[in-house]
């Protein structure tokens, strides 16, 4: 696998059951029909940050690696927030860190995934160049809810040789 770039994800769904809400958060994400494999946290060098990606011309099923959380829960009027921090250094790699929390104020949760993701560049002792935050929350209502987060990792081959992100390298 040769990765191009890395694309940002956030989705919230509920249904009556948990995977399907599950299921719904991935669709609301843009990430339907893949199989997501979960990394650890770093992101490959060189790769190219995408405001978005089309994944509905990817092929159905195909193997889709990144950093991703979530967080499911019925429990009527839990607030969920999900999310990530990631870090891109000078010399092209970076870090990405995930957090979840229920019933959490968001400044709260905001202040501790840039906390836990200063850490991570520290002990780094990188330049970082990027820093950027994906959060995802919602309420349950009556069903399940699920709130998901991620970076999905863009194999070269999807990108039909075209550069998706000019100038952004």
């Amino acid at each position: 696998m040769q990765v191009y770039g890395f694309v940002p994800l956030r989705g919230k769904g509920e249904a009556r059951f948990a995977k399907l809400a599950f299921d719904r958060a991935l669709e609301a994400a843009g990430i339907k029909d893949m199989n997501l494999v979960s990394v650890s946290s770093i992101l490959p060098q060189g790769a190219v940050l995408l405001e978005s990606f089309d994944f509905s011309a990817v092929p159905k099923g195909s193997i889709v690696f990144g950093v991703f959380d979530w967080l499911c829960s019925c429990k009527e009027g839990k607030k969920l927030l999900v999310g990530l921090g990631l870090s891109q250094f000078a010399d092209g790699w970076g870090v990405v860190i995930e957090h979840k929390a229920e019933d959490c104020e968001r400044a709260e949760f905001e202040q501790e995934l840039a906390e836990m993701l200063d850490d991570l560049v520290a002990r780094r002792k990188a330049k970082e160049v990027r820093r950027l935050y994906i959060l995802e929350e919602g309420t349950v209502r009556n069903q399940w809810l699920c709130v998901f987060a991620g970076v999905a990792f863009v194999e070269k081959s999807w990108c039909g040789g075209r550069d998706l992100n000019p100038g952004r390298h």
